[in-house]
């Protein structure tokens, strides 16, 4: 009999938090991106090479890593992969299989 996924998963060793930007406004109605963690994930990162087409506008990027989680996990393209050590990797496409997702990431130039 084959074991679930999802519970192999749970059972790994690196757990992150998932950020998402919300916009935070000033006194003047400037608006300021700030990351809010919106949730923890277990998983498998996997330092990892390659391209892959965004789904939302069919452009080609180029990731790092990926990461592999739990089918339910609440996770969006332009989200961030926060470690615990505290570097960090942004979600540039999401692609969910039968039982399990896999976030490709990537580390951005200017970044945080």
């Amino acid at each position: 009999m084959r074991a679930d996924l999802s519970t192999a998963i749970s059972g790994l060793a690196e757990t992150v938090n998932v950020q998402r930007a919300q916009v935070s406004y000033d006194a003047q109605g400037r608006g300021t991106p700030v990351w809010v963690t919106v949730g923890a994930l277990d998983g498998d990162w996997q330092p990892y090479g390659g391209t892959t087409k965004r789904s939302s506008t069919g452009i080609e990027i180029e990731y790092e890593a990926r990461f592999i989680t739990a089918y339910n996990a609440d996770v969006q393209e332009d989200d961030r992969i926060l470690h615990s050590n505290g570097s960090f990797e942004y979600v540039v496409h999401v692609k969910k299989y039968t039982g399990h997702i896999t976030l490709y990431l990537s580390k951005c130039e200017g970044s945080e």
